[in-house]
């Protein structure tokens, strides 16, 4: 009679491996969540670093995370110290912080993500939107301020911008009404800002730029040196980025910026 173990059945061959963040101590065993990542996966792919110690809150971050960058690696912890040890050991491409840590200051937390030599880009997630507390945060380095009231669109608009290299504050912010009232002096001025706004990339800028003096997609095209479908999906992007219908449409929104309409745009 065969009295040796079962060999355990073998896992699905689809099936992802979940690898666990080692806390940085093991007498806080759970303020480090699991990642998942599959073995063998593109080890270049987002890393984000979650700092948020309300489970519930955390859950719906990742969601809108997910909807952006469905493949990114999420490490969230739910305290400072982790936070500090977990930032130096993986690098992540993007923090994304809550202000109050049930064991430190998220302002500290942000200075040291400044000093630190990595060129990690940071967003605030916190419940107190107070104009100071935003002026505050960006001043440290923040590239983005969220509510935690906003809704999922904002939350998920947000990051998008900030994900995409552009800075971020709340639409009834002080900073970003600041921002509206002064007219732009350069394209470069322009880009920055609408950046600040609409989570458009760079070659979507250079696209919408020649859409507003009224170039078509093909002119567009071979001023690019793009394909004319391209052009037309990059405005297409465009206009539901920015909400609107058509060309009309966006020239009246992009006016009412303060935007500098650029005519020689081979300067």
């Amino acid at each position: 009679m065969n009295h040796s173990s079962p060999k355990p059945k073998s896992a699905h061959k689809n099936a992802e491996a979940i690898k666990p963040v080692e806390p940085a101590s093991q007498k806080d065993p759970q303020g480090v969540d699991y990642r998942t990542m599959p073995q063998g996966a593109d080890e270049s792919r987002m890393q984000i670093l979650l700092i948020e110690d309300h489970p519930l809150v955390a859950i719906g971050l990742v969601g809108c995370i997910k909807l952006i960058e469905a493949s990114a690696e999420i490490l969230r912890v739910d305290n400072a110290s982790d936070a500090r040890n977990i930032y130096n050991r993986e690098s992540p491409q993007l923090v994304i912080l809550d202000l109050f840590l049930k064991d430190g200051d998220g302002h500290e937390l942000l200075d040291f993500f400044r000093s630190s030599r990595q060129k990690s880009r940071t967003v605030i997630f916190s419940g107190n939107a107070s104009e100071g507390v935003i002026r505050d945060c960006l001043e440290r380095g923040a590239a983005g301020f969220i509510p935690k009231g906003a809704d999922q669109k904002e939350i998920t608009r947000a990051l998008e911008v900030v994900i995409n290299g552009g800075s971020y504050t709340p639409p009834t912010s002080m900073h970003t009404a600041e921002l509206r009232s002064v007219p732009r002096q350069s394209r470069e001025e322009n880009k920055i800002y609408l950046q600040s706004i609409y989570p458009i990339t760079n070659q979507q800028f250079k696209v919408l730029e020649y859409a507003l003096i009224g170039k078509t997609n093909q002119v567009i095209a071979e001023n690019l040196g793009l394909a004319t479908n391209t052009v037309r999906n990059h405005m297409s992007k465009i206009l539901e980025i920015m909400e609107v219908k058509n060309r009309s449409e966006l020239v009246y929104k992009v006016s009412r910026l303060n935007f500098l309409i650029s005519y020689d745009l081979e300067s």
